[in-house]
């Protein structure tokens, strides 16, 4: 009886599903997902997926291939390289982006020797100054920042509260002057440490405008916008700084629900350790019966 018991016990264990493990396992167990009753009609990698993940206003974009399904009636799961998910039912393809705006600064009101413009605060002591780069609108009013004979590595800072989950567009222009090096931070904490999101050495002759498009994964958004340079007198040139909610897909997304044929816009289910902000995650959609 003993020995019945456990071959019992053993094989339930391998039968039993299990979440973790890398990407290309996932295929191998999704037939078993669902006891039965569904069908996986697609799978493959996706670069550069973008999630908003938040409750209320759940959906994907960057996924061009996925959006044909987006009829309420398949289920998308979403593994991160940890075999981490995300599920939930693809509502309706996308009808273009919306934003709301977080923070934005063009004119750099303020900014005049040691003190920083409005609204940001000097985290690497420099000469902040509104500049003419004399390369017409927007950039006769960018924001230099230079080494003012003592620090090193000027820089300004700003934090922003954001909603964890939510997806965000952050931006901002570039044109190098005579330092070493512009560096454009995005992290969680102050300075540039915590989660980064984004880590950018630049050296741009002409105006460049760097976007890129962020899941928050904490309540923080700090942007930190430094001139590299060891010298006195040597600067770096910022403008058009903006950070804005992405509220609607573009029609290369879908809108997320938590049911099938359902109205509620979130997912159906989140994984609490899910790496958001990956540069490629492994999906697969099943057609729910």
């Amino acid at each position: 009886m003993k020995r019945l018991l456990l071959a019992i016990t053993a094989l339930c264990l391998l039968a039993a599903p299990c979440y973790a493990g890398p990407p290309h396992t996932m295929m191998m167990m999704a037939n078993s997902w669902g006891g039965g009753n569904s069908q996986v009609v697609y799978s493959g990698t996706i670069a550069s997926l973008r999630i908003s993940s938040v409750d209320g206003t759940a959906f994907l974009d960057n996924c061009a291939a996925l959006v044909p399904y987006a009829d309420g009636s398949h289920l998308v799961e979403i593994y991160d390289a940890s075999g981490r998910m995300l599920r939930g039912y693809l509502s309706a393809a996308g009808t273009g982006e919306t934003f709301t705006e977080v923070y934005s600064n063009g004119a750099w009101t303020g900014a005049s020797g040691a003190t920083p413009p409005t609204g940001l605060t000097a985290g690497g002591a420099g000469t902040f100054s509104i500049f003419d780069s004399g390369d017409g609108s927007p950039y006769d009013t960018s924001l230099k920042i230079a080494h003012n004979g003592t620090d090193h590595l000027p820089y300004i800072q700003r934090n922003n509260t954001v909603v964890i989950g939510k997806l965000y567009n952050y931006s901002v222009a570039f044109k190098h002057g005579d330092g070493t090096k512009g560096v454009i931070y995005l992290s969680t904490s102050q300075g540039g440490g915590g989660t980064s999101y984004l880590f950018k050495e630049v050296t741009n002759a002409a105006w460049t405008t760097y976007s890129y498009n962020k899941t928050a994964v904490a309540t923080s958004m700090y942007t930190v916008l430094q001139a590299y340079t060891l010298t006195p007198g040597k600067y770096e040139l910022f403008d058009t700084l903006l950070l804005r909610s992405i509220d609607t897909p573009s029609s290369s997304g879908a809108t997320i629900v938590s049911a099938k044929g359902g109205a509620t816009a979130n997912f159906q289910y989140k994984n609490a350790s899910f790496t958001y902000n990956a540069a490629s995650y492994y999906c697969l959609i099943k057609r729910a019966r």
